[in-house]
């Protein structure tokens, strides 16, 4: 809210991990990130009460558990609170999944899109990751503005479910990766992370250009 006031700007908008599948082409439909874990992409699992600590899970790609856990909390959307699951049941979907840009996968393989004939990534890509850069047989990243590696929350939550516990968090941009980190527990545990956020300001139709080339980059004019 704080953005999308300047000169010429219109409004803005936080980045969205749905933004960034666009450009990316991943689908975590297809990609069935986690497959045949609980924590699978679109597994629905089914924590049950029982008696005292009793607890027991049962999931619709078929992984089932049962054992102990003295806490297990829940988020209730109506109250728009967590609260304890003290007995029956609730449902909670797993939408976790974390992925490389340039491979459309999990793992930290050398990147095979996006890059020209230099092995520099194109402007999109630098943009909302950092500008790549490949060395001989391996690859190194640099990335643009103070050389650090860009962090920025994306405007996206997350739960990942496990047999006996689920996490519950915000999706971020970090090391070239579009991934995600846990903000709360089910057993009631915390954390705090500092991030930066990266808008998008949509700019007023009337808007005008100029190329500075002092500082080799448009301008408002």
């Amino acid at each position: 809210g704080i953005f999308g006031h300047g000169k010429g700007a219109e409004k803005a908008t936080s980045i969205t991990v749905e933004d960034i599948n666009e450009i990316t082409g991943y689908n975590p439909e297809t990609a069935k990130y986690g497959k045949g874990n609980f924590y699978e992409y679109g597994n629905k699992v089914t924590y049950t009460r029982g008696e005292g600590t009793a607890l027991s899970s049962s999931a619709t790609n078929g992984e089932t558990w049962s054992g102990t856990q003295s806490t297990f909390n829940y988020y209730d959307k109506t109250n728009k609170t967590f609260k304890a699951l003290t007995s029956g049941s609730t449902e909670i979907t797993s939408t976790c999944y974390y992925y490389n840009p340039t491979t459309l996968n999990s793992e930290q393989a050398k990147p095979t899109q996006g890059v020209d004939e230099n092995g520099v990534y194109n402007t999109v890509y630098q943009m909302l990751f950092g500008k790549y850069t490949i060395d001989n047989n391996s690859y190194s990243r640099s990335f643009t503005g103070t050389g650090t590696e860009p962090k920025y929350w994306l405007a996206s939550g997350y739960a990942r479910a496990y047999d006996d516990i689920v996490h519950w968090g915000l999706r971020y941009v970090r090391d070239g990766n579009v991934s995600n980190d846990y903000l709360y527990y089910s057993s009631g545990y915390e954390n705090d992370y500092s991030y930066g956020v990266r808008p998008v300001v949509s700019l007023k139709s009337d808007v005008s250009l100029e190329w500075n080339e002092t500082a080799k980059e448009w301008k408002i004019k």
